[in-house]
């Protein structure tokens, strides 16, 4: 209970919004300084620069730059500026929109430059904590560390719709601070099998989530298992809503 509520007490490091699963972008853009177009194909923490889409798909580039102590720095409506250690990129996209897509998927890279797979590594160690406790999606990155679920990415931007009195979202790579090991420790010892063995204890087999559910689907999902509680073990030994009420106060 302790190590629960020192994590609870505790703010996210770093990211207080879950990313958008996989970083792996690619497109023509034009590229100052150079004469036309470019066609740029960011994957994980690099992106490469291609004379044409022809010369990406035979694997021809112009260079390949690591995003490691990159930064981005918006200037005009289309323009944006990657400044990395090797030299700076100034890009205009081909709309507004697709700026912003741009933006988002280099930001998500430059995250990942600074991810610790520690936490993650001993949290999986729990076999039951490898798949999101809600929609089985493999080598979850985010937790509920009130709710003691460890989750995907798609379903920690569900949780965080729920409002942070009802699930306290927090990454396994960039909140390494509130990882205590005593937390770490009940995580694993709890995982998400025990967790779903109360949580989703009654979940019909036609009312399971999949790893490939739309938003909205997810969204009653998640309304329904845990603001809902649904589908939760009732206790033996509490006979009514409000004795169930105060017992789940107390532990959360």
């Amino acid at each position: 209970m302790e190590a629960l509520q020192t994590a609870i007490r505790s703010p996210a490091s770093i990211s207080q919004k879950p990313q958008k699963c996989g970083t792996n972008k690619h497109g023509s853009m034009e590229l100052r300084g150079y004469k036309g177009k470019v066609y740029v194909s960011l994957t994980g923490t690099r992106f490469k620069l291609c004379k044409s889409e022809q010369d990406f798909r035979a694997g021809l580039g112009i260079s390949l730059i690591d995003l490691t102590a990159s930064n981005i720095k918006e200037t005009d409506r289309r323009l944006f500026q990657i400044n990395t250690p090797f030299r700076n990129f100034c890009f205009t996209a081909e709309s507004e929109r697709e700026k912003e897509e741009w933006i988002e998927a280099f930001q998500e890279s430059i995250a990942e430059t600074l991810s610790d797979y520690e936490v993650a590594e001993k949290i999986w160690f729990n076999e039951s904590n490898r798949i999101c406790a809600d929609c089985r999606a493999s080598q979850p990155e985010w937790a509920s560390i009130n709710l003691g679920v460890v989750i995907c990415k798609k379903c920690a931007g569900q949780h965080r719709f729920l409002g942070p009195s009802l699930s306290k979202v927090r990454s396994l790579k960039l909140d390494g601070s509130i990882w205590s090991n005593e937390l770490v420790e009940l995580f694993l010892e709890v995982g998400n099998e025990n967790a779903n063995s109360f949580w989703a204890a009654s979940l019909p087999l036609e009312e399971e989530l999949h790893m490939g559910a739309s938003p909205e689907q997810r969204a009653t999902f998640h309304r329904r298992k845990y603001r809902e509680r649904k589908y939760r073990r009732v206790l033996e030994s509490l006979h009514d809503q409000e004795q169930l009420n105060q017992v789940e106060t107390e532990l959360v």
